[in-house]
């Protein structure tokens, strides 16, 4: 007979972790808002281009460089939502993302990993995997 899988458990912080004060804050979204304006970013999407070009960007097709003013990135954040529901395929295993609660998981993919031995970045093989998966279910 198969288990049910578990709820996700959330974990429910006791203190609120802020890294920046409000001028730091401020000063960030001003060197990225600067960043997005003047330097841009690359886009190797035409189609993402086109979307862009429609709403206000100034698209470089040539060298697939988007440069985003700031009017536009404001107005386009002040459309996105503040919290969102990240979606499972059944609706019991949904996940409130709205800032009062963390849930962690592995990746599950696990593609590359440090070399224990050289402390260099490879491929993992079968073996690293079952290692990770070892120390996971853990």
């Amino acid at each position: 007979m198969p288990t049910e899988t578990p709820k996700l458990q959330p974990i429910i912080p006791r203190y609120h972790l802020r890294i920046l004060d409000d001028k730091q804050l401020a000063d960030f979204k001003s060197a990225t808002l600067e960043i997005l304006e003047e330097v841009g970013i690359h886009c190797p999407s035409e189609k993402a281009l086109e979307i862009y070009a429609e709403h206000g960007g100034q698209v470089d097709f040539g060298k697939q460089i988007v440069r985003l003013p700031a009017d536009v990135v404001l107005d386009a954040m002040s459309h996105a939502p503040r919290f969102y529901t990240m979606g499972a395929r059944s609706a019991d295993y949904d996940l409130k993302l709205d800032g009062t609660a963390t849930y962690c998981a592995t990746d599950g993919c696990g593609i590359e990993t440090i070399d224990f031995e050289t402390g260099n970045r490879r491929a993992s093989t079968k073996e690293d995997v079952s290692k990770m998966a070892r120390v996971t279910d853990y």
